[in-house]
């Protein structure tokens, strides 16, 4: 866990993952940029972007993301540090295979 917060209430879950499976992190500083109206990037514009480039890759993904936030904010600044952690998860086969590339 990042960034913990001694008060803050935290929940633990487990689920189960396939090959192909794609997991996201990233930190506030993704969803709280703001474009120039004042208007955050938001969970929900995160959403609607990762359910329409799902057939990418992992460096695909986090590129896309990226680019959608550089299209929503302009040229407004950051207000916070930005995170992004895209994890594709493999099988036993393609781990071997992409590691002798």
């Amino acid at each position: 866990m990042l960034g913990v917060l001694p008060d803050a209430p935290y929940e633990q879950a487990k689920l189960d993952v396939s090959p192909g499976d794609l997991l996201v992190m990233y930190s506030d500083g993704l969803v709280e940029a703001t474009n120039p109206r004042g208007e955050e990037y938001g969970e929900g514009r995160l959403r609607e972007l990762l359910a329409t480039i799902t057939q990418k890759d992992a460096e695909e993904i986090r590129r896309a993301i990226l680019a959608s936030l550089a299209a929503f904010s302009g040229a407004t600044a950051l207000r916070d540090d930005l995170t992004i952690v895209v994890a594709q998860f493999v099988g036993a086969d393609d781990s071997v295979a992409k590691t002798k590339l």
